[in-house]
Protein backbone atom coordinates (compact mmCIF):
# COMPACT_ATOMS: atom_id res chain seq x y z
CA UNK A 1 0.00 0.00 0.00
CA UNK A 2 1.37 3.38 -0.95
CA UNK A 3 1.43 6.14 1.65
CA UNK A 4 2.02 9.68 0.40
CA UNK A 5 1.39 13.24 1.49
CA UNK A 6 -0.07 15.74 -0.93
CA UNK A 7 1.30 19.26 -0.57
CA UNK A 8 -1.40 21.87 -1.00
CA UNK A 9 -1.52 25.59 -0.61
CA UNK A 10 -3.41 27.67 -3.17
CA UNK A 11 -4.59 27.14 -6.71
CA UNK A 12 -1.34 28.47 -8.12
CA UNK A 13 0.51 25.47 -6.63
CA UNK A 14 -0.56 23.39 -9.61
CA UNK A 15 0.71 23.79 -13.16
CA UNK A 16 -1.32 26.47 -14.89
CA UNK A 17 -3.63 25.72 -17.77
CA UNK A 18 -2.45 26.31 -21.30
CA UNK A 19 -4.07 29.12 -23.26
CA UNK A 20 -6.03 26.84 -25.55
CA UNK A 21 -8.75 24.46 -24.47
CA UNK A 22 -7.44 20.95 -23.82
CA UNK A 23 -10.16 18.29 -24.21
CA UNK A 24 -10.62 16.25 -21.06
CA UNK A 25 -11.23 12.62 -21.98
CA UNK A 26 -11.03 11.28 -18.42
CA UNK A 27 -13.97 9.45 -16.91
CA UNK A 28 -15.71 12.25 -15.01
CA UNK A 29 -16.38 9.89 -12.09
CA UNK A 30 -12.65 9.87 -11.36
CA UNK A 31 -12.93 13.41 -9.95
CA UNK A 32 -15.30 12.12 -7.23
CA UNK A 33 -14.26 8.52 -6.48
CA UNK A 34 -17.04 6.56 -4.74
CA UNK A 35 -16.19 3.25 -3.05
CA UNK A 36 -17.10 1.86 0.34
CA UNK A 37 -14.20 2.59 2.68
CA UNK A 38 -13.08 5.79 0.96
CA UNK A 39 -12.30 8.51 3.49
CA UNK A 40 -11.19 12.14 3.33
CA UNK A 41 -9.90 14.37 6.16
CA UNK A 42 -9.96 18.15 5.68
CA UNK A 43 -8.37 20.94 7.70
CA UNK A 44 -10.36 24.17 7.61
CA UNK A 45 -9.02 27.62 8.45
CA UNK A 46 -11.46 30.46 9.08
CA UNK A 47 -10.63 33.83 7.48
CA UNK A 48 -7.44 35.31 8.99
CA UNK A 49 -7.22 32.59 11.62
CA UNK A 50 -4.55 29.98 12.35
CA UNK A 51 -7.00 27.87 14.37
CA UNK A 52 -8.08 24.76 12.51
CA UNK A 53 -11.37 22.93 12.51
CA UNK A 54 -11.79 19.57 10.84
CA UNK A 55 -14.09 17.63 8.54
CA UNK A 56 -14.15 13.89 7.92
CA UNK A 57 -16.06 12.41 5.00
CA UNK A 58 -16.49 8.63 4.75
CA UNK A 59 -18.26 6.25 2.38
CA UNK A 60 -19.68 3.77 4.87
CA UNK A 61 -22.11 1.59 2.84
CA UNK A 62 -23.76 1.09 -0.55
CA UNK A 63 -26.94 -0.39 -1.95
CA UNK A 64 -28.90 -0.87 -5.17
CA UNK A 65 -32.32 0.72 -5.68
CA UNK A 66 -34.26 1.20 -8.94
CA UNK A 67 -31.23 -0.04 -10.87
CA UNK A 68 -29.11 2.73 -9.35
CA UNK A 69 -25.99 2.21 -7.26
CA UNK A 70 -26.08 4.40 -4.15
CA UNK A 71 -23.27 5.10 -1.69
CA UNK A 72 -23.93 6.19 1.90
CA UNK A 73 -21.74 9.19 2.75
CA UNK A 74 -21.15 10.25 6.35
CA UNK A 75 -19.97 13.81 7.02
CA UNK A 76 -18.53 14.74 10.44
CA UNK A 77 -17.48 18.22 11.58
CA UNK A 78 -15.06 18.69 14.50
CA UNK A 79 -13.95 21.79 16.39
CA UNK A 80 -10.32 22.74 17.06
CA UNK A 81 -10.13 20.24 19.94
CA UNK A 82 -11.50 17.40 17.78
CA UNK A 83 -14.87 17.46 19.51
CA UNK A 84 -17.66 16.31 17.22
CA UNK A 85 -19.97 19.23 16.42
CA UNK A 86 -22.13 17.89 13.62
CA UNK A 87 -22.91 14.56 11.95
CA UNK A 88 -24.93 14.14 8.78
CA UNK A 89 -25.56 11.27 6.39
CA UNK A 90 -26.53 11.46 2.73
CA UNK A 91 -26.67 9.18 -0.29
CA UNK A 92 -24.54 9.76 -3.39
CA UNK A 93 -24.64 8.21 -6.85
CA UNK A 94 -23.30 8.93 -10.31
CA UNK A 95 -25.70 10.18 -12.95
CA UNK A 96 -25.43 9.54 -16.69
CA UNK A 97 -23.03 12.47 -17.10
CA UNK A 98 -20.72 11.16 -14.38
CA UNK A 99 -21.74 13.86 -11.90
CA UNK A 100 -21.96 12.85 -8.23
CA UNK A 101 -25.59 13.50 -7.28
CA UNK A 102 -26.29 13.84 -3.53
CA UNK A 103 -29.73 13.20 -2.04
CA UNK A 104 -30.83 13.16 1.63
CA UNK A 105 -32.74 9.92 1.18
CA UNK A 106 -33.04 7.38 -1.62
CA UNK A 107 -36.84 7.62 -1.52
CA UNK A 108 -36.63 11.33 -2.44
CA UNK A 109 -34.46 10.72 -5.51
CA UNK A 110 -37.21 11.28 -8.05
CA UNK A 111 -37.22 13.60 -11.03
CA UNK A 112 -33.46 14.11 -10.84
CA UNK A 113 -31.98 15.56 -14.02
CA UNK A 114 -29.54 12.86 -15.09
CA UNK A 115 -28.05 15.14 -17.72
CA UNK A 116 -26.75 17.44 -14.96
CA UNK A 117 -23.07 18.26 -15.36
CA UNK A 118 -20.74 19.95 -12.92
CA UNK A 119 -17.88 22.32 -13.56
CA UNK A 120 -15.27 19.56 -13.37
CA UNK A 121 -16.82 18.06 -16.53
CA UNK A 122 -15.73 21.08 -18.56
CA UNK A 123 -12.56 21.01 -20.64
CA UNK A 124 -9.31 22.49 -19.39
CA UNK A 125 -9.25 26.14 -20.44
CA UNK A 126 -13.03 26.54 -20.71
CA UNK A 127 -14.78 29.65 -19.39
CA UNK A 128 -18.14 29.12 -17.70
CA UNK A 129 -20.67 31.52 -16.22
CA UNK A 130 -21.14 30.97 -12.48
CA UNK A 131 -23.29 33.41 -10.49
CA UNK A 132 -23.20 35.79 -13.46
CA UNK A 133 -19.39 35.81 -13.39
CA UNK A 134 -16.94 34.28 -15.87
CA UNK A 135 -15.44 31.26 -14.15
CA UNK A 136 -12.20 29.81 -15.49
CA UNK A 137 -11.57 26.06 -15.54
CA UNK A 138 -7.85 25.54 -15.13
CA UNK A 139 -5.51 22.60 -14.64
CA UNK A 140 -4.13 19.94 -16.95
CA UNK A 141 -3.21 16.26 -17.14
CA UNK A 142 0.40 16.67 -16.05
CA UNK A 143 -0.16 18.96 -13.07
CA UNK A 144 2.48 18.43 -10.41
CA UNK A 145 1.59 17.11 -6.97
CA UNK A 146 4.50 16.86 -4.55
CA UNK A 147 4.40 13.68 -2.50
CA UNK A 148 6.52 12.55 0.42
CA UNK A 149 9.35 11.17 -1.63
CA UNK A 150 8.84 12.37 -5.18
CA UNK A 151 7.06 14.69 -7.56
CA UNK A 152 4.24 12.90 -9.37
CA UNK A 153 1.70 13.97 -11.93
CA UNK A 154 -2.07 13.82 -12.00
CA UNK A 155 -5.02 15.29 -13.82
CA UNK A 156 -6.02 18.30 -11.72
CA UNK A 157 -8.88 20.74 -12.34
CA UNK A 158 -9.37 24.14 -10.77
CA UNK A 159 -12.37 26.46 -10.82
CA UNK A 160 -11.63 30.13 -10.19
CA UNK A 161 -14.60 32.50 -9.88
CA UNK A 162 -13.11 36.02 -9.61
CA UNK A 163 -14.60 38.79 -7.54
CA UNK A 164 -14.82 41.92 -9.75
CA UNK A 165 -14.36 44.12 -6.68
CA UNK A 166 -11.31 42.27 -5.38
CA UNK A 167 -8.96 42.51 -8.34
CA UNK A 168 -6.95 39.31 -8.72
CA UNK A 169 -8.42 37.78 -5.58
CA UNK A 170 -10.80 34.90 -5.92
CA UNK A 171 -14.42 35.00 -4.91
CA UNK A 172 -14.55 31.24 -4.74
CA UNK A 173 -12.26 28.52 -5.98
CA UNK A 174 -12.10 24.73 -5.90
CA UNK A 175 -9.54 22.10 -6.81
CA UNK A 176 -10.22 18.47 -7.67
CA UNK A 177 -7.71 15.77 -8.58
CA UNK A 178 -8.49 12.65 -10.57
CA UNK A 179 -8.66 9.52 -8.40
CA UNK A 180 -8.46 11.64 -5.22
CA UNK A 181 -11.43 14.02 -5.18
CA UNK A 182 -11.74 17.52 -3.75
CA UNK A 183 -8.37 18.71 -2.48
CA UNK A 184 -9.02 22.42 -1.84
CA UNK A 185 -11.82 24.94 -1.39
CA UNK A 186 -11.36 28.68 -0.97
CA UNK A 187 -13.63 31.68 -0.49
CA UNK A 188 -12.58 35.32 -0.50
CA UNK A 189 -12.84 36.60 3.10
CA UNK A 190 -14.02 33.09 3.95
CA UNK A 191 -12.63 29.71 5.00
CA UNK A 192 -9.77 27.85 3.31
CA UNK A 193 -10.11 24.07 3.20
CA UNK A 194 -7.22 21.70 2.53
CA UNK A 195 -7.10 17.93 2.16
CA UNK A 196 -4.84 16.43 4.84
CA UNK A 197 -5.52 12.72 4.36
CA UNK A 198 -7.36 10.45 1.96
CA UNK A 199 -7.89 6.73 1.65
CA UNK A 200 -9.12 5.89 -1.85
CA UNK A 201 -9.44 2.16 -2.40
CA UNK A 202 -6.01 0.71 -1.64
CA UNK A 203 -4.26 4.09 -1.92
CA UNK A 204 -3.45 6.15 1.17
CA UNK A 205 -2.45 9.82 0.98
CA UNK A 206 -1.11 11.81 3.92
CA UNK A 207 -1.52 11.35 7.67
CA UNK A 208 -4.91 11.07 9.41
CA UNK A 209 -5.85 14.47 10.84
CA UNK A 210 -8.74 13.02 12.85
CA UNK A 211 -8.07 10.09 15.17
CA UNK A 212 -11.21 10.17 17.31
CA UNK A 213 -14.34 8.14 16.66
CA UNK A 214 -12.56 5.36 14.77
CA UNK A 215 -13.39 1.68 15.13
CA UNK A 216 -9.71 0.83 15.63
CA UNK A 217 -7.56 3.26 17.52
CA UNK A 218 -4.55 4.06 15.38
CA UNK A 219 -1.14 5.27 16.40
CA UNK A 220 -1.10 9.01 17.00
CA UNK A 221 0.60 10.66 14.03
CA UNK A 222 3.66 12.84 14.33
CA UNK A 223 2.14 16.29 14.66
CA UNK A 224 3.94 18.94 12.68
CA UNK A 225 2.53 21.69 10.52
CA UNK A 226 3.48 24.87 8.70
CA UNK A 227 1.43 27.65 10.26
CA UNK A 228 2.36 30.60 8.02
CA UNK A 229 4.64 31.98 5.32
CA UNK A 230 5.10 35.74 5.35
CA UNK A 231 5.43 38.23 3.88
CA UNK A 232 3.66 36.87 0.81
CA UNK A 233 4.27 38.22 -1.83
CA UNK A 234 7.92 38.59 -0.82
CA UNK A 235 11.02 40.21 -2.26
CA UNK A 236 13.98 38.77 -0.32
CA UNK A 237 13.34 37.47 3.18
CA UNK A 238 10.54 35.00 3.94
CA UNK A 239 9.75 33.82 7.43
CA UNK A 240 8.48 30.26 7.84
CA UNK A 241 6.37 29.55 10.93
CA UNK A 242 6.43 25.83 11.68
CA UNK A 243 5.06 23.95 14.68
CA UNK A 244 6.29 20.52 15.76
CA UNK A 245 5.28 18.11 18.46
CA UNK A 246 8.68 16.44 18.63
CA UNK A 247 12.14 18.04 18.47
CA UNK A 248 14.28 17.14 15.48
CA UNK A 249 15.91 18.28 12.26
CA UNK A 250 13.91 20.11 9.61
CA UNK A 251 14.90 20.78 6.00
CA UNK A 252 13.54 23.60 3.81
CA UNK A 253 13.34 23.15 0.03
CA UNK A 254 12.08 25.48 -2.70
CA UNK A 255 10.41 24.04 -5.82
CA UNK A 256 9.07 25.58 -9.00
CA UNK A 257 5.60 24.68 -10.25
CA UNK A 258 6.99 21.82 -12.35
CA UNK A 259 8.19 20.08 -9.20
CA UNK A 260 11.89 20.85 -9.74
CA UNK A 261 13.89 21.59 -6.60
CA UNK A 262 15.69 24.89 -6.95
CA UNK A 263 17.10 25.33 -3.46
CA UNK A 264 17.88 23.16 -0.47
CA UNK A 265 18.45 25.30 2.61
CA UNK A 266 20.51 24.21 5.56
CA UNK A 267 18.93 21.93 8.13
CA UNK A 268 17.41 23.54 11.19
CA UNK A 269 16.90 22.04 14.62
CA UNK A 270 13.24 22.38 15.54
CA UNK A 271 12.26 22.65 19.18
CA UNK A 272 8.90 21.44 20.44
CA UNK A 273 6.32 24.16 19.76
CA UNK A 274 6.51 27.04 17.30
CA UNK A 275 9.68 27.70 15.31
CA UNK A 276 10.54 30.62 13.01
CA UNK A 277 13.09 30.36 10.18
CA UNK A 278 14.22 32.93 7.63
CA UNK A 279 14.92 31.94 4.02
CA UNK A 280 16.59 34.08 1.37
CA UNK A 281 14.63 34.33 -1.91
CA UNK A 282 16.89 36.95 -3.51
CA UNK A 283 18.40 34.51 -6.05
CA UNK A 284 14.98 33.60 -7.47
CA UNK A 285 13.29 35.36 -10.38
CA UNK A 286 9.87 36.88 -9.96
CA UNK A 287 7.27 34.12 -10.01
CA UNK A 288 5.44 31.53 -7.94
CA UNK A 289 7.25 28.86 -5.94
CA UNK A 290 6.48 26.17 -3.37
CA UNK A 291 8.32 26.17 -0.03
CA UNK A 292 8.43 22.61 1.30
CA UNK A 293 9.32 21.73 4.89
CA UNK A 294 10.39 18.16 5.67
CA UNK A 295 10.66 16.99 9.27
CA UNK A 296 12.89 14.28 10.70
CA UNK A 297 9.90 11.94 10.95
CA UNK A 298 9.29 12.18 7.19
CA UNK A 299 6.29 14.52 7.26
CA UNK A 300 6.38 16.83 4.26
CA UNK A 301 4.31 19.99 3.86
CA UNK A 302 4.42 22.97 1.54
CA UNK A 303 2.92 26.34 0.81
CA UNK A 304 3.02 28.66 -2.19
CA UNK A 305 4.94 31.92 -2.10
CA UNK A 306 5.04 34.62 -4.77
CA UNK A 307 8.35 36.43 -5.38
CA UNK A 308 8.19 39.99 -6.71
CA UNK A 309 11.12 42.11 -7.87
Amino acid sequence: MKSVMLVFATLSFFSVAQAQTIPDTLDNRRYFPLEVGNEWHYEIYAFASAIKTYQRVKIVADTMADNRHYFKMQNESFDFALRLENLSTKWVRYNQAGAAVTVPDISTDVGTDDTLTYWYHADFGDTLIVDDRPAIVGGRYDSTLIFLDSAEFAAVKTLNVPDPLAGICCYTSQVVAADVGVVERHAFDGPDTFLAYAKIGSMVYGTPAITVGREVAGEMPYRASMQALYPNPAQVDVRVIYEVGQAGRVTLDIYDLLGRRLQRNQQFHAEVGTNVWHIDMSDLNAGTYVVVVEGEQGRREGRVVTVVK
